[in-house]
């Protein structure tokens, strides 16, 4: 796929690939935990011609053609609505009759926006809460928690199926039980909340893991006491975390019965989504800054690793992933003690998913009850390349035996 000046991010769902759409353009609000302006690295913004545009969006149909995925798009910023080629593109869009969600502000909806963009086959609008009213204005900028809610109205008076998303962090998740009682109240039509991923000068924002999984607990009762007064407030489940919870609790199980080529759960980085952003670069995930796989010095997705390792284990082990990122880290451990460099890659199974891909494994007679779980790639470091360090230890939670 060809990139422009363009955020694109794709995700594989059945037959479609929905694919996100987000242009670096003016926002009416600096939310304070954006990704955009995050370590201070955006000195400026980049924005799209409309033939760039157009580039990349039949780009994205002849990638999903080629992947026999029918495209859905997901068209995000900055705002934007207030892109000069927005409802250029809505008509493209339209003309091709494919289906997209919005990701953007309120402030700039009435009923009669609401209605033309149900016009052009707008399907969602997402509408971002992180907070109260106090803790959420705090984020963005005054009056705009009532605003938010106001609007989730004027989406649901065209038809449009609302969704309201909360970034949890720090900072706000001890309000996100209130939260849920605002947008239910609000009649948003989906609710769901994520992690926010901190950067390096952002260490206060972070989450302990079992804070976290309180959350959830926390959560999902509310979740459950909504559904059973009636509730029409569908919860979304987002962050994959929640699989592992329900995994824990007895709410979730695969009942032996496994159906291959299906993910159960975890992050579908890079493997069901890719994001474009304004350079060109393409990356499994926006919010990782290392995931970049559009480099134009890399040669192959494996970095021109003089050796690649791929690790299999039965598909119908419970603890397959487990067990081999444990193997992976001995391999790991044993490379850099003998001067050896190392780079783990997750979800392996998606380099052999095509074709081409079947036929190696038939090549190297892999049983056709196993499946590829990772990569692990060896190599020498480049000359002068800095060992890693490890991380200062707290004492206090070192356990000695």
């Amino acid at each position: 796929m060809k990139s422009a000046k363009q955020f694109t991010e794709a995700t594989s769902y059945g037959t479609f690939q929905s694919v996100r759409l987000g242009k670096e353009d003016p926002c009416r609000i600096r939310l304070r935990h954006c990704y955009i302006f995050s370590e201070n690295t955006c000195k400026h913004l980049d924005s799209m011609s409309w033939a760039e545009m157009q580039e990349t969006f039949y780009n994205c149909l002849d990638f999903c053609a080629v992947h026999d995925r029918l495209p859905y798009f997901y068209i995000t910023g900055g705002d934007p609505i207030l892109h000069p080629d927005f409802w250029q593109l809505l008509e493209l869009l339209k003309t091709h009759s494919i289906p997209f969600t919005i990701l953007g502000n309120p402030f700039h909806l009435n009923d009669a926006v609401c209605q033309r963009l149900k016009n052009y086959g707008c399907e969602k609008y997402q509408l971002s809460i992180d907070g109260l009213r106090e803790t959420h204005d705090w984020f963005r900028k005054p009056g705009s928690f009532d605003t938010t809610l106001e609007k989730i109205g004027c989406i649901n008076r065209a038809g449009i199926r609302s969704v309201a998303m909360t970034t949890v962090s720090g900072k706000n998740i001890d309000e996100v039980p209130g939260i849920i009682d605002a947008v239910v109240a609000a009649g948003a039509n989906v609710f769901a909340f994520a992690r926010y991923c901190p950067t390096s000068g952002e260490k206060d924002t972070g989450i302990a893991p079992l804070r976290y999984r309180q959350l959830l607990a926390d959560c999902d009762k509310k979740f459950k006491e909504y559904e059973a007064a009636g509730c029409t407030t569908y919860f979304n489940k987002k962050d994959h975390l929640w699989t592992l919870y329900e995994y824990e609790t007895g709410a979730f199980t695969l009942d032996g019965v496994y159906e291959d080529g299906m993910i159960y759960g975890g992050c579908n980085c890079g493997n069901c989504h890719l994001t474009i952003l304004p350079t060109g670069d393409v990356y499994a995930c926006r919010r990782v800054q290392n995931s970049i796989v559009d480099d134009a010095k890399l040669t192959n997705a494996f970095y021109d690793a003089p050796t690649v390792i791929t690790l299999f284990a039965p598909k119908d082990f419970l603890f397959a992933a487990e067990d081999c990122a444990v193997a992976a880290e001995n391999m790991m451990l044993a490379a850099d003690a003998l001067g050896v460099g190392s780079c783990y890659i997750g979800q392996g199974w998606t380099a052999f998913a095509a074709p081409y891909g079947q036929d190696i494994l038939r090549q190297w007679g892999i049983r056709t009850d196993y499946y590829a779980v990772m990569q692990l790639l060896l190599g020498y470091p480049r000359p002068g390349d800095a060992h890693p360090q490890a991380k200062p230890r707290n004492n206090a939670r070192v356990l000695r035996f």
